[in-house]
């Protein structure tokens, strides 16, 4: 799930997903051009992970961010997703990092 930002479409994606037939949705739930940092873009990042969560409650999520969030910003944005019960998070950083 990817082009958007806001949280009822990614709800309505995964639903959507879940309709077709589908266990397991990737999706990258931030900014696709800019290096995240910014307290609020993480925290509007997590809501988009709560809805698609809400929306399907026995699918696997798999986020990837695509090393776009430096490594305390990865960190922080890790801890808010802790009650989503992701099935991965993959390169929040680069791996240099």
């Amino acid at each position: 799930i990817y082009g958007t930002l806001e949280p009822e479409v990614f709800a309505e994606r995964l639903h959507h997903s879940i309709e077709k037939g589908y266990t397991a949705v990737k999706s990258m739930p931030i900014p696709v051009a800019e290096l995240v940092e910014s307290p609020a873009v993480l925290k509007r990042a997590a809501r988009c992970v709560e809805a698609m969560r809400k929306a399907g409650p026995d699918i696997d999520i798999m986020l990837d961010l695509h090393a776009r969030t430096t490594v305390a910003a990865s960190l922080q944005f890790g801890r808010m997703l802790a009650d989503y019960d992701l099935f991965w998070y993959e390169e929040p950083c680069w791996p240099e990092h």
